[in-house]
């Protein structure tokens, strides 16, 4: 009888508190590789200045998101920021391991002479923020 004690209280000490809904986007956002791939600078239908930033994504996890929200920052020739925006991709499409290029538009966002593009897929996003990514408000699809 001791030993299969032993093995329950084993077993009930793995048992950990339920995954919180931020814990669960955050866990399945890692499973994500963003890799920078190029920018530019358009006119949209309407003349309004936009930043057009191509990005490869590869999806390495068990479950998939539909959307991935990234950090973009234009930085001025001087290096400090300009501009930190987030934007979301639509990754409903990835096939699990392939790499696939996607592309964020920012409209409103002009470029300047000297300025750079960073693109960031934030690994701890600030639970205030985290509510508002897209990828917060669904629960993706598993078995990918």
């Amino acid at each position: 009888m001791l030993p299969l004690a032993a093995v329950l209280a084993v077993a009930v000490a793995g048992c950990g508190a339920p995954e919180t809904g931020a814990q669960r986007v955050t866990r399945m956002r890692d499973g994500y590789r963003v890799e920078p791939n190029g920018f530019r600078a358009r006119r949209g239908g309407d003349g309004a200045p936009e930043l057009v930033v191509d990005v490869l994504v590869v999806d390495t996890g068990r479950e998939a998101l539909t959307t991935l929200t990234l950090l973009v920052h234009v930085q001025g020739p001087d290096g400090r920021d300009r501009l930190a925006r987030r934007t979301s991709l639509d990754v409903a499409g990835l096939v699990p391991g392939v790499t696939s290029p996607a592309a964020a538009v920012l409209r409103g966002v002009e470029l300047g002479a000297g300025d750079n593009v960073m693109v960031e897929l934030e690994a701890a996003p600030p639970p205030e923020a985290l509510a508002e990514y897209p990828e917060s408000a669904t629960s993706g699809r598993s078995g990918s």
